[in-house]
């Protein structure tokens, strides 16, 4: 999750599948919500996936900080998620790493004959279009 108010937020579902293999299944772009709309969002668009359990909901590490923006409740941003049914996780800013793993993941494998012996670690649906745009 990247968190956003007046720039866009993003929130992406991730699956994992057998074989280590992980499909993006939904995503939502948001802005202008507050934090409350935005797990009330993130519940409904699981539901409607028919989730059952999220192991967790990776989130910018500056939702963490506790810097007056929820000065009325005295929390940080991840924990007023947390509080409203999101399980966060404390994501980290390795974007060299993260943008290396994700082009490795997104290679479709093959073999010394060039070969395809099958699909890439990493498929993302069709209906990604934030996702899909921003990939390049």
């Amino acid at each position: 999750m990247d968190w956003g108010h007046a720039a866009p937020g993003c929130l992406g579902w991730w699956f994992c599948l057998p074989e280590s293999r992980y499909h993006v299944a939904r995503e939502w772009k948001f802005v202008g919500l507050a934090d409350e709309e935005i797990a009330d969002g993130y519940h409904e668009r699981t539901k409607d996936l028919g989730v059952k359990t999220v192991r967790y909901v990776a989130g910018d590490p500056s939702m963490g900080i506790r810097d007056g923006r929820n000065s009325k409740r005295g929390q940080s941003r991840a924990e007023t998620f947390q509080r409203a049914g999101m399980p966060m996780r404390k994501a980290e800013n390795a974007r060299t790493d993260g943008w290396s793993r994700v082009h490795s993941m997104l290679r479709v494998p093959r073999d010394a004959e060039g070969r395809v012996t099958g699909p890439p670690m990493l498929t993302i649906d069709a209906s990604c279009v934030y996702g899909r745009r921003t990939m390049p």
